[in-house]
């Protein structure tokens, strides 16, 4: 067995073009549903290319804001955003990934105008949340489970029917 990694702009033309002949395994992530809403030129199409064998896993996000934030629900967090419209930053480990595109998403439906900080990973974002220096994250569960088990972080919302 052979496991390769690329970033998922290049590794899906590649396994598009591979033969179907069951050899190749091509785990497909919410990079690619993203890309396909942000990129109008990619080299394949992320519907009608692929084949769905099994789903392997489904990973929850939830809200999670810095400690200090007194908003104990997401209308809460809502009225204090719209209150402090530009001052409030929220998590993003980059451009089109899921916390940004979650982030913006919050941003148009809740009519509120947070600021988009970018990191290069879960580790350092977390670290700053925790230390105040950003006050909500749209994370992933298994980033953020350990510091909500141990009373250090808690979640507004979570993308998930049970959690």
């Amino acid at each position: 067995m052979i496991i390769g990694q690329a970033p998922a702009a290049i590794s899906a033309p590649r396994r598009r073009c591979a033969p179907a002949d069951g050899y190749i395994l091509f785990a497909v992530t919410t990079t690619n549903a993203i890309n396909a809403t942000l990129y109008s030129n990619l080299d394949f199409d992320p519907i009608h290319d692929f084949v769905p064998v099994a789903a392997l896993m489904r990973v929850p996000n939830v809200m999670v804001p810095n400690p200090s934030v007194a908003a104990k629900t997401v209308p809460e967090f809502m009225a204090h955003a719209k209150a402090n419209q530009g001052k409030i930053n929220v998590v993003s480990t980059g451009n089109g990934t899921v916390p940004n595109v979650s982030g913006e998403l919050f941003n148009m439906m809740a009519g509120v105008k947070m600021v988009n900080v970018q990191y290069r990973g879960a580790p350092l974002a977390l670290t700053d949340l925790l230390n105040g220096q950003v006050q909500v994250y749209l994370a992933s569960t298994t980033i953020s489970v350990g510091h909500f088990r141990a009373g250090r972080l808690r979640a507004l919302a979570v993308t998930a029917m049970e959690f």
